[in-house]
């Protein structure tokens, strides 16, 4: 009713039985024709009060008081109630929305989604209808305010007497919402949001450039489906862990099906989102934020079929000295197969008990950054046999150029070492007297026959130049 129609004298309120059925919330506004009755008096009085002595005080003050926005209206649609929250938020104040169609306070767009949502409330006055956004008209704000509110009616003697609307302010959250749209529409990533189900709801220009799918035509569909067939299962069970347990996943690599059957490669970092009206826990959305490792996944395929193929012994371990490569050529050698030494401490496992704490020293130099070449020693085989293994050591690095590991290339060089031990040997029981020095005429060989004949012994000759 018009606040400029003359006020009619209220009835007086019947005392309530004790068999009459009362407020859900065991209070309300008087019934709905009071209220209607006194709206021009309330409209124009100083006081906040919305209903007089027919509203009950400890609710009122319950929700006056609260630290949310709060309203309530009649049957009719007419403000009854306008709390302090409501009031600092929207800056209108409760004297001057009262008795007004709350239509009229409302942004136009909003305006049929709320009276919608009156009258489901009213059609069924014993659910509560849950997330209607009402958006006040509040230009002198700069702005608009945007509740999130649920809508409750207030029943009395098995009658509608009012519907209150409590809530939450979601201005700032949709304004975070629109710059988190603008800036995924334009950002130089592919940006997949889901819903609690795994259904896409966001796909950005990037995710469609990569692709080949139009956004129109991936919107609600299963993520999974587009994900190649090997790995659906896999995909599928991840996401529903995320949603279910509100855990984030850092790096995820997704085989995705293009539009041309091709195949690209994301690297996904994965987190979940929160109802923003539930307790922190209930995840609705999962944001998926990555890049296209497509072209760098292939070359390290390549890099690691030259690796696996090469003719020399090959392997890596991580920062931990466990390994994680070990070609063909290190297999041949140490008689291992990949399977059997891949996680395993390299060190403890292969290397000779006499040399581990200087290849453990030599893998450290890798890890700071240090690479090491020529470094000789033995490594035990599978059946006992010794191998010796002449190595350069270096820093093994990732993506994002941090060290990860160690990768060592070497040559067996045990046929070597027992031709020279076998040549040292032919030298030294040579019956002619055999002399070797370096550039610097320092003796380098000195065998027995020349030791006979000199009377000196191979101690006594070996890195001096007195001969000369």
């Amino acid at each position: 009713m018009d606040s400029k129609k003359k006020s009619r004298k209220p009835k007086k309120t019947k005392p309530v039985n004790a068999g009459t059925r009362r407020s859900r919330r065991d209070s309300n506004c008087s019934s709905s024709s009071d209220a209607v009755e006194r709206r021009p008096a309330l409209a124009s009085a100083s006081s906040p009060l919305p209903c007089g002595s027919g509203f009950n005080p400890r609710l009122f003050r319950i929700l006056n008081e609260a630290n949310a926005p709060a309203l309530a209206v009649d049957v009719t649609g007419h403000v009854t109630f306008w709390n302090h929250k409501l009031a600092q938020l929207s800056g209108l104040r409760a004297a001057d929305v009262m008795g007004r169609s709350v239509t009229e306070l409302i942004s136009a767009p909003k305006t049929a989604q709320v009276t919608q949502g009156l009258e489901q409330a009213l059609a069924d006055m014993n659910t509560t209808v849950h997330d209607v956004e009402i958006e006040l008209d509040t230009p002198e704000l700069g702005r608009n305010v945007k509740l999130l509110v649920n809508l409750t009616v207030d029943v009395d003697d098995n009658k509608a007497s009012s519907i209150v609307a409590v809530g939450q302010d979601v201005t700032v959250w949709q304004i975070q919402g629109s710059q988190y749209a603008r800036v995924a529409q334009q950002a130089n990533a592919p940006i997949v949001e889901l819903d609690r189900d795994g259904h896409i709801i966001l796909w950005n220009p990037k995710a469609e450039a990569l692709t080949g799918y139009a956004i129109d035509q991936v919107i609600g569909t299963p993520l999974v489906d587009l994900v190649h067939e090997e790995f659906r299962v896999l995909v599928g069970e991840l996401l529903a862990r995320v949603a279910s347990t509100n855990t984030s996943v850092s790096e995820f690599e997704l085989p995705l099906k293009t539009a041309s059957g091709a195949r690209v490669e994301l690297l996904l970092s994965l987190t979940p989102q929160v109802c923003v009206d539930g307790d922190g826990t209930n995840v609705n959305r999962i944001v998926a934020i990555g890049q296209d490792v497509t072209a760098r996944n292939a070359s390290e395929m390549e890099y690691s079929k030259l690796v696996d193929s090469a003719n020399a012994p090959i392997f890596g371990v991580d920062t931990e000295g466990y390994v994680v490569i070990f070609n063909k050529k290190a297999a041949q050698i140490s008689e291992y197969w990949p399977g059997e030494v891949m996680g395993v401490d390299l060190v403890s496992f292969l290397i000779h008990e006499d040399y581990r704490e200087e290849v453990a020293a030599v893998f450290q130099k890798a890890l700071q950054g240090i690479e090491t070449a020529n470094f000789e020693f033995p490594l035990i085989t599978k059946h006992g046999r010794k191998v010796e293994i002449l190595l350069n050591a270096t820093p093994r690095y990732n993506h994002a150029g941090v060290i990860v590991g160690v990768v060592g290339i070497g040559q067996d060089i045990t046929e070597r070492i027992v031709q020279e031990q076998e040549y040292s040997r032919l030298i030294d029981t040579a019956n002619a007297p055999i002399v070797g020095v370096d550039k610097k005429f320092r003796v380098t060989i000195w065998n027995k026959k020349a030791a006979t004949i000199t009377d000196y012994s191979y101690v006594q000759a070996i890195g001096t130049a007195r001969f000369l």
